[in-house]
């Protein structure tokens, strides 16, 4: 009887130890969700951010292309990075020829 006792009494500690575990873990797995919820919001934020940084690199590029000899002060800027704005340009001219020799076939 008397171990019987004690028996039960170990069952308990455990039971409640487990149950304790439990709950610590559930309370794990909630932050983990979240947390990895949080980061998948955060890299798909990024990526929109990085498309529209492409976007207006792009429109920089274009901007500097159309007007960089028009303009006193790109003028100057034209001057002093002459080979990158012609590197562009003759860039910018082959993705477009690209574009017209594939859809011509």
């Amino acid at each position: 009887m008397e171990h019987e006792k004690m028996l039960s009494g170990v069952e308990q500690k455990i039971d409640a130890y487990r149950k304790e575990r439990r709950e610590e873990a559930s309370l794990t797995f909630q932050t983990i969700g979240r947390t990895n919820r949080e980061i998948s919001n955060h890299r798909s934020q990024l990526g929109l951010m990085r498309t529209q940084q492409v976007q207006l690199f792009g429109e920089i590029g274009r901007h500097i292309s159309r007007h960089c000899q028009q303009h006193p002060l790109m003028a100057e800027i034209y001057r002093q990075h002459q080979s990158l704005i012609d590197i562009m340009t003759a860039l910018r001219n082959s993705i477009l020829r690209n574009r017209k020799l594939s859809s011509s076939y």
